[in-house]
This record gives structure tokens, sequence and C-alpha cells, in this order.
């Protein structure tokens, strides 16, 4: 299989192009030049990359990666037809093609996606068209036209104070439409409808962790033995936040569970085999008694789900009828600046509390974070670790006892 590598022309010179080499491990052999020239200081032998020393390494990093991309794609695809091609075929061929015609911002944005038709999943198309709604009155505001030759910097801080100021978006919230915009303009790059890329140097300001809170097992029974007369509502809420509990999923996953989701294990026991939306990985879940007899409910449809937005607003209700309100100081950011004010646990929870709770409890009863992910989904301990109520209990309990011993010690 033909692969490329990459190394300095000239390495003990002032400055040196970068050469690829592209090669299938047997006749074919011959060096291609990505058109970048650097001082040999800034080369990492072992990584093949331009080291952050250099100014230009986001970009010089991203071309290589491209080319690179590039030429192989060119090469296989020659192969595949029987053309056995060599450095000036695959140069010939990724030479930028005759644009159509200049399109405007809002023309490419419709190209766009219409590409992305049938690989979005709907979510995804709904935060691009909040995202538009967001330009347009930056548009507006700015009195200015977008233009993709002219996504700088500059104007991309000043779209990020503008949801912050106009439009009253806290730090998370500005982050992330910010990294959907920049999906865009990667794309209009690698089309090569622009070579604009001085928007790679933009960073969005990150929002420091939020507060997590997680439902004990003291608070879940409280849960369970409110009494709720006249209010099916919640107790229909309530069927649903237990079962969040007990199994882990998003509500996307466990508010459509049908018969073709349980199943039972080689001994007989019940399980939950469900593919989940957001990551389409499949995942079996063991199901408890409680667990199980929730599910039989809303199979039979004694159970039934609601829209998130109104199980967010119901579970809150049902947590303050329960008396699951410890204080606990809330931060908000906007950019920058951050204010605190204190809110009740009830006022916290939503539908993804469950998940979290299910994890946590996990953990906390000594179950490897290496188990507990393959249940919950998460690929990496990072963003599972942020994920989760960490440090647990157990290891707050071994903190406690160490410091009083020492005080012990020094009494």
């Amino acid at each position: 299989m033909a692969k490329i590598s990459l190394s300095l022309k000239t390495p003990n010179a002032k400055t040196s192009q970068v050469w690829a080499t592209l090669s299938d491990g047997r006749s074919v052999n011959f060096k291609l030049f990505p058109g970048i020239t650097i001082n040999p200081k800034h080369w990492s032998k072992t990584y093949k990359k331009v080291l952050s020393a250099n100014p230009q390494a986001v970009v010089h990093n991203q071309r290589l990666e491209d080319f690179t991309n590039a030429a192989l794609s060119v090469y296989n695809e020659a192969v595949k037809e029987g053309v056995q091609p060599d450095a000036k075929y695959i140069r010939d061929k990724m030479k930028p093609e005759v644009p159509r015609k200049s399109l405007s911002f809002w023309e490419l944005w419709k190209v766009f996606l219409d590409s992305k038709k049938g690989q979005f999943k709907s979510h995804s198309f709904t935060k691009f068209g909040s995202l538009k709604g967001h330009l347009e009155k930056f548009e507006s505001v700015q009195r200015i036209k977008l233009d993709i030759n002219k996504i700088t910097q500059e104007l991309l801080e000043d779209f990020q104070t503008f949801l912050y100021n106009e439009r009253n978006l806290n730090t998370q919230s500005s982050s992330k439409y910010i990294g959907v915009f920049k999906i865009f303009i990667n794309w209009c790059v690698k089309r090569r409808y622009t070579e604009n890329v001085d928007w790679r140097y933009f960073t969005p300001i990150r929002q420091p962790d939020t507060l997590k809170v997680i439902i004990t097992e003291e608070e879940l029974e409280a849960i369970r033995k409110l009494d709720l007369p006249g209010k099916d509502y919640l107790a229909n809420v309530r069927e649903l936040f237990i079962l969040s509990c007990l199994i882990g999923l998003r509500y996307s996953d466990y508010s459509c569970i049908n018969k073709g989701h349980l199943k039972t294990d080689p001994g007989g026991n019940p399980i939950l085999q469900k593919r989940q939306q957001k990551t389409e990985d499949i995942i079996e879940i063991p199901l408890t008694p409680e667990a199980h007899s929730i599910v039989v409910k809303l199979l039979d449809g004694k159970v039934h789900s609601i829209s998130n937005q109104k199980m967010n607003s119901y579970v809150k209700e049902l947590c303050e009828l329960a008396n699951i309100n410890e204080p606990f100081e809330k931060a908000t950011y906007k950019g920058r600046d951050k204010s605190v004010k204190e809110v009740r646990k009830f006022e916290l929870i939503s539908t993804h509390t469950g998940r979290r709770t299910f994890a946590t409890n996990l953990l906390n009863k000594g179950v490897p974070a290496e188990i507990v992910m393959k249940f919950t989904g998460h690929r990496d301990y990072k963003s599972f670790a942020k994920y989760v109520d960490i440090p647990n209990r157990t290891e707050m309990e071994i903190v406690r006892n160490a410091l009083l011993s020492s005080t012990l010690k020094i009494a």
C-alpha cells in the first residue's frame, strides 16, 4: 500500500524545502514538493511535522496533511484505473480546478449544506440553522457582508463579542457556535473556494468546567417514595428519570426504546441492546428488575416519552417536591467575566443528570472506569473524567482519613 513520508530536502542548510516521498514499498518511489520552506530547527524528525516554534506551524502542518491526503488519493485512484502514475501525473492532477464561478458567502453556505445531506444528522442541521441566524444578525449589526476570503482572527473575535453582548450567550455556547462556524470555513478551504487561513489562528475563549451534580441513592429513594396525587405527568417523568439513573443512556436513546431493543443474555437475564444516536455505536446494558419493569411499561404505553424540553422542566419540579434542595454556588461565564449566584440542587438537574448519576455511582462502588466507559459509550478517559463527578466519595474518604490521621499524630 502506498504511503508518503515527509522529510527536509537540505536539513543542514539555513532553510530547507519539505519533501514528500511517495512509495509503495516496491518499485514506486518519487518525491513531491508541498510548497513549504522552513528553518530546519523548526522541523521534528520524530513526528514529521513543523514545530510550534515556527509562527506558521498550524498553517504549514494543515497544508502538509491536506497535501499528503490529496496526493495519496490521486495515486490510489490512478492505480484503480490501471494507470501507473509518476510525480508529474500527481502534480498535474493536484492543480486546483478553475473555479466555476465566484460564489458569495451564502451561496457557499447552501452548497456546503447540500453536500452534507445524508452525512449530517438532523440535529447537526439544526445547529447550522441556529448559527445562520446569528451570522445574519451579525451582518446586520456590524453593517457588513460576510466574505469567505475575509474571515480573519479579528472578525471571529468580533463575532464572539457579538454572541456575548447582542445574543446574550454564555462562553460555552459561544465557543460551540464558533467551532461549528469553523467546520464550514475549513470545508471551503479544502474545496479550494478560498486560500484564506487567517481564521485558524483564532481560539475562542473556553468555559471552565461547569458544576455537575448527581442524584445520591438517598435522593433517588426519596423520589421513589414521593406521593404525587393528581400529578400523573410527574409520575411519568419519575419513571423516565429513574430509568436514566439505572441505564445511563442519553435521553435521545432511552426515550425511544422499542421491543427490538429488549434482549436477554446467555443466562436469561434482561438486557437493553441499543444503537446510540450520537455515536452510532451499539451498546448493551444489564437491566435491574426495576429498570426492566420501567422498560416494559414504556413498551406497553403505561409510561410514555415527552420532549426533552418538557422533561428538563418537569424533572426540576419533581426533585423540588422531593426536597432535593441542597444549596450550590453556580457560576455563569460571558467571555472571562464570571457571575455567581446561589441555587438549589433541583435547579441544576436535567435529563443528563441521570446519565452522570449512573456513571458516578458505578465508580463509587468500585467498578473500574474502563468498564463504566463501555456502558456510557465514552471512547477516551479525558472526556469521561470531565463528564462524571470525580473525585468520588471513596477518594474523598481516603483523603479525609489521611488528614484525620495526621491531625491525631500532631495532637
